[in-house]
């Protein structure tokens, strides 16, 4: 939703510049908690497929890790944005930008929970 206003922004002013950045860094509860109910209510009407049963429990273990190193990684990871936004459109980059902050902040607590013992504490 931040993302998409900060677009709508850029756009009327047309243009882009650093000082839009803060507006792409907006990562709020609110949006977290309407893609949360929005998933819940699709897969209460259509249930996943056994594969998709496997992986959605581990991709789902990974969310906290994504709360608790998204802003480490959006601080460390503010280049890969910046490099995005020369090559392709800047409400894209933003886009790809979060998915792969998103990826690494899970892929970390991933990591963490094979170490025994630490899996049953998070």
């Amino acid at each position: 939703v931040l993302i998409l206003l900060a677009h709508i922004r850029c756009t009327a002013l047309q243009s882009w510049t650093e000082d839009d950045i803060p507006y792409f860094n907006c990562f709020t509860f609110l949006p977290a908690a309407t893609v949360f109910v929005a998933a819940k209510m699709w897969f209460m009407k259509h249930p996943a497929k056994p594969r998709a049963e496997k992986v959605l429990p581990a991709i789902a273990g990974t969310t906290f890790g994504i709360y608790l190193f998204e802003s480490v990684f959006r601080m460390e990871m503010e280049f890969v944005l910046k490099a995005m936004k020369t090559v392709i459109k800047p409400y894209i980059a933003c886009w790809l930008w979060v998915l792969l902050v998103c990826i690494a902040g899970g892929a970390v607590i991933f990591l963490i929970r094979l170490i025994p013992g630490v899996k049953k504490v998070i």
